[in-house]
């Protein structure tokens, strides 16, 4: 029986050299999964790079995954999480069609979300929106059905492990521990 398919978040801490999220890539394509999301942003030394990877698939192809990602030399850790284990947020820039009569509809699907407004014209708006991948799909759907989306870009997923667990960052002199 298969397993179910699932969204997970993967993190890596990597080598930020040239090659390397090639590598990273190449695994999920040999095992046939599609990558939802994929952000990447240098450490404080530009030595290695935080990555957060959604992808979607089974629970045991996930673990073959992380383990072969962990086997990649320029791979400082690789590890799986689910859902309740991560702080995730993604940013998206939304542009609806949005004349100064509609404005109350836009702070209406938008209320007790974090925006804001970043660019406006006559007939358009456009709003930064911050949240989980969830919020921003509710949003976007919601501001689709109520004025329209013209357009929309996406950041992809950044994520932390919640809480002080260990994430298998190396120690550079002047970190405390």
């Amino acid at each position: 029986m298969l397993s179910p398919v699932k969204s997970f978040t993967i993190s890596l801490y990597l080598s930020n050299k040239p090659g390397v999220l090639n590598r990273v890539i190449l695994v999920f394509s040999r095992r046939g999964w599609n990558i939802d999301s994929l952000s990447v942003s240098p450490d404080e030394d530009c030595l290695f790079s935080h990555c957060s990877i959604v992808a979607s698939g089974d629970e045991s192809t996930l673990f073959k995954i992380v383990a072969q990602l962990n086997k990649i030399v320029d791979v400082i850790y690789a590890q799986e999480h689910f859902v309740d284990s991560v702080v995730s947020r993604e940013l998206a820039l939304i542009k609806v069609a949005c004349s100064p009569e509609r404005f109350h509809d836009l702070h209406k699907v938008l209320e007790g979300v974090l925006w804001k407004t970043v660019d406006e014209s006559v007939s358009t708006k456009t709003v930064e929106v911050v949240g989980t991948r969830d919020v921003i799909n509710h949003v976007h759907a919601d501001l689709e059905a109520v004025l329209g989306v013209l357009e929309l870009v996406r950041t992809g997923a950044v994520a932390l492990v919640k809480g002080c667990a260990f994430t298998g960052k190396p120690q550079r002199e002047g970190n405390v521990a």
